[in-house]
């Protein structure tokens, strides 16, 4: 019986020190997310929990270990310190009940006072951050069967594509978090454009747009993060599995039955290069593009071994966007005299959150804003790499394509547009097809899938692939024949036929 009260006593104790900490820490974290993520959705934690984290930025890892984690156990060892203190006195209250008095000891009443107020705040804790990152709606949706996929979903293995006799390059710039709304943000007090090189770039060539003016795409669910927006532009398609499956991890699967552009430009002979400022293994883009067209892939790591940089560099995510514009263009001066046609991708990531990258010969627009900065210095940096373009002689033959991956994370005031109002940025320059179909589309970045091959001169029977179509022809998107909210919750639901076919199964 002694043995038990006291194992009772110490599972108490252990029980209330874990809530504790929880509690603290949830504090913390749901504020260092609100200033430095902003909106993350549940289906990108899912993903992120199964892919490794090499690569992740190490400024941000030690950010929240000393912004959270650090604090957290700091204040927790004070408050358990004072607990344990309390733990020793043996003060005594009676309490008297149908004539008969109870002797009860303080800090027991004291203990189980803050057993039940520490449940009760991390209950309250748990149903925000539920509320925050949509967790019962995700596993809700997760639980329930749609055939909407199945129904709109076309196998490009099964699609007539025509290349043009002369097959044409691609360069195709994945800008990080680069938003169309960056046009109007409230900065410093006034109605300022942080991207008016971009914007001369959409306005002087094609840019699709859900407006007159200059804008984007939609953000889509299974979209919105960099890995999964290479997976929606390249092959029509959302990230979707389930929560217990673990294959992308094992790195032998990364829908490697599915056809995406890579594919389609290999069989078509084209080489096939991605740089990137960062570690390629950091969410498994380097598998990825291994798997779908078989990229040479630059990255942090290869740029070291070829020492273009030294071993111990390590700035940003891992080298700033000024040495990987450098380096494009002495590739491209490299590849273009190939016999073959050539598909060159960047991935850019000083604009990435929370605060961006701003380097040190960069212009600036803000005295205090470093985010909004980093991204007026990236869309300099990207107009001046695409006059560069403009001058070498494989342009003439060649489309560059300038897109967003997602819609900023940032918790950043200056953005004057609610979440959901904002769109992705993009711009089609020398493409070999045109139309009058740019504007005023209700459109995702599945339909970069197509329109990309389309802007290359490639004909497309029936103008659909994957989720997406051609938007240079009059095909009605997804968006455009079903309403948002609907398509959105039916993407995120279970579907037996997307799992089999990412599964080949």
């Amino acid at each position: 019986m002694k043995n038990l009260k006291k194992i009772s006593k110490i599972l108490l104790y252990a029980l209330l020190a874990i809530i504790i900490v929880l509690n603290i820490l949830i504090i913390f974290e749901i504020d260092w997310v609100q200033k430095n993520v902003g909106f993350v959705s549940f289906d990108e934690i899912i993903f992120h929990l199964r892919v490794p984290l090499k690569g992740t930025s190490s400024d941000i890892v030690k950010d929240n270990i000393i912004k959270c984690f650090l604090p957290t156990f700091i204040i927790s060892g004070v408050i358990l310190f004072l607990l344990y203190k309390i733990n020793r006195y043996k003060s005594y209250i009676y309490i008297s009940f149908k004539k008969k008095e109870y002797k009860l000891r303080i800090k027991y009443i004291f203990l189980v006072g803050c057993l039940i107020l520490s449940t009760v705040f991390l209950s309250i804790r748990i149903s925000y951050i539920d509320e925050m990152f949509n967790v019962s709606s995700y596993l809700k949706a997760r639980s329930e069967q749609s055939d909407f996929f199945e129904k709109n979903y076309v196998d490009p293995r099964n699609i007539k594509l025509e290349f043009p006799e002369e097959k044409r390059n691609l360069i195709y710039i994945y800008i990080e978090s680069m938003e169309s709304s960056f046009q109007d943000v409230n900065l410093d007090g006034e109605d300022i454009n942080i991207i008016p090189k971009l914007t001369e770039l959409a306005k002087d060539n094609i840019n699709f747009s859900d407006t007159d003016d200059v804008g984007g795409f939609y953000n889509m669910f299974g979209t919105n993060w960099t890995a999964s927006a290479m997976i929606a532009q390249s092959m029509g398609i959302h990230y979707n599995t389930p929560i217990q499956d673990n294959k992308y991890v094992e790195y032998n699967s990364v829908m490697a039955s599915l056809t995406n552009i890579g594919d389609i430009l290999k069989d078509n002979g084209y080489y096939q290069e991605i740089i990137m400022g960062s570690d390629s293994s950091f969410a498994a883009k380097n598998v990825f593009f291994e798997k779908h067209g078989k990229f040479v892939i630059k990255d942090l790591n290869s740029l070291k071994k070829e020492k273009i940089i030294t071993k111990d560099y390590d700035v940003n995510w891992g080298f700033e966007d000024s040495i990987l514009f450098n380096y494009a263009k002495d590739e491209l001066k490299k590849i273009s005299e190939k016999d073959e046609p050539f598909n060159l991708t960047l991935l850019t990531s000083n604009s990435h959150f929370p605060d961006g990258y701003v380097e040190d010969d960069c212009d600036t627009i803000s005295d205090n804003n470093s985010y909004a900065n980093s991204v007026y210095c990236s869309q300099q940096q990207l107009y001046d790499f695409v006059s560069w373009i403009k001058k070498q002689d494989f342009y003439e033959n060649t489309t560059v394509i300038l897109v967003g991956d997602h819609l900023t994370m940032a918790s950043n005031d200056m953005l004057k547009e609610k979440y959901e109002d904002r769109r992705v940025y993009n711009a089609i320059i020398n493409s070999a097809t045109t139309s009058d179909t740019y504007k005023n589309r209700k459109f995702t970045a599945f339909d970069m899938f197509p329109t990309t091959l389309a802007s290359m001169g490639v004909k497309i029977e029936n103008n659909k692939l994957g989720l997406g179509v051609n938007l240079f022809s009059d095909k009605k998107t997804l968006l455009e024949k079903n309403d948002y909210d609907y398509v959105y919750t039916e993407l995120s639901k279970k579907s037996d036929y997307y799992e089999k076919i990412i599964y080949n199964n």
